[in-house]
This record gives C-alpha cells, structure tokens and sequence, in this order.
C-alpha cells in the first residue's frame, strides 16, 4: 500500500471503542497464519498522518478501500479514485499483476516475466494477510478482546526503531487494526466491516471486459491520452511513485 491514492497496498468511520471490549488477559501463543487462508471480502480505512503535523496544513489524509482473498486471487478497490490492483497465482507458484482502472474499464497487464524485469517480486502470504508472514516471530501478544464481534489477539513488534502494533483477527485471519510509524508518518489502518467472500453486500468490479494493455506494450502507447495519464500510478515506469 502507498500513501497517495493514485498509486494505492500496500489503505470515514474508525471502529468505535464501544466495539472492542478490553480483557486483561495476556495470551502466550505466537502470532501465526493457519492455511488454507478464508476467502474473505473486508472493506477498510486508512488514515495517514504527518507526525510533525502542527499546523493545519497537515491535515491526515483519510481514504477507504476494499479487500478481496481467495484462494487463488487477490483484489484491492480504492474508493476514492474507482482503481485498484489484482494478484492472481499461477499453477507453477508466479504471480501475475493487474492494475485496474475501473472508471476507464481499461487494465495493465504484467506478466510474472515483467515483474521479475523491473524487479517486482510479490511474496503471496504477504499479500493475502497485509503482515510480512517472514517476521510472525517479532510479534508479542499484549491481550485479547472483540471487535466487530470477532475474536482478536493485540500484537506489537518491538524488534524496530518504530514498533507496529497489530490486532489479529483469529478466524478471518486479517488485521482489524495496523499502525506502523515511519519516514515520518503514522499510517493506521481499521477495519470498517468483513464477510465470507461469497456474502459481501457490495458490487464487485468485474474486469473481465475491460480493455487490456500489456506492460511491454506501454512504451508503444505513450501517446495514448489515458496511458499518458496514468503512467505516474504504474510499476516499473520511470515516474511511479513508491
């Protein structure tokens, strides 16, 4: 997720303290990952914060955006700008990578060969569960309570200059919560609202008929007034922004 909307992961209302219900407990187990992963729909809001924010013209920025998990496909939806991004694992283990314009109903498409030739290498467990699963080890559980009526387990990471703090929903195997701190910005991330996949309330873009332009087709495009537009928002282009 990045910090501006037109490049989006790695994300209006902030869960209320009423729904979290505080326990003193201090649970021992390990922050862990169960596979298979549920395939979920969850739907959360990212607020972004200059910790030198003392005067107003560092006002947070606040965006909301949808989460897609199956098993086999991975679809985030920014709200504000109607774009998102989709990651698809192949039968041999690569992972293809779409960027979606769903306003435009055009995509860019990358192939597994195109991200490894701009130096792109998406880890899969990162992307389904929004933690690096590669350091599950620095996470130290602090307590246990409820959010949004689902069992959650309260992790810090302490092992960096700027710790993160994580609350792990158990079933869903998502963050309800994650704020990291760095570069000189607070990012938070809630959770607004989760279902089975197959029960989400809303419309899922489908992109199955939106025009398609292969990565290493762009430099013939560069032209196009829509490819022209949307360069600064891509992967591997010599003005994204990361």
């Amino acid at each position: 997720m990045t910090v501006k909307h037109s490049t989006l992961p790695g994300l209006v209302l902030a869960l209320c303290l009423s729904a979290c219900t505080t326990t003193q407990t201090h649970p021992t187990k390990p922050l862990r990952v169960d596979l298979p992963l549920p395939d979920i729909a969850a739907e959360f809001e990212t607020r972004i914060e200059r910790l030198d924010s003392s005067s107003d013209a560092h006002e947070p920025q606040r965006y909301r955006w949808r989460f897609y998990r199956s098993a086999k496909r991975i679809e985030t939806h920014l709200l504000p700008d109607n774009s998102g991004e989709s990651w698809t694992q192949l039968p041999d283990g690569d992972i293809a990578y779409q960027r979606l314009f769903h306003t435009q109903k055009q995509l860019i498409d990358y192939l597994p060969g195109d991200l490894k030739a701009i130096g792109s290498q998406p880890n899969w467990l990162r992307l389904a569960t929004l933690i690096n699963a590669d350091h599950l080890e620095n996470f130290v559980a602090q307590s246990s309570d409820t959010i949004l009526g689902r069992s959650v387990t309260h992790y810090t990471d302490d092992t960096r200059s700027n710790p993160v703090e994580l609350a792990w929903l158990e079933a869903e195997q998502l963050p309800a919560l994650l704020r990291r701190r760095g570069h000189g910005h607070t990012v938070t991330t809630r959770l607004i609202a989760v279902y089975r996949l197959d029960d989400a309330p809303w419309e899922r873009p489908n992109s199955d008929a939106y025009q398609t332009t292969d990565f290493a087709d762009l430099g013939d495009k560069e032209n196009n007034a829509f490819i022209k537009s949307i360069l600064p928002q891509l992967k591997g282009t010599q003005s994204h922004e990361h």
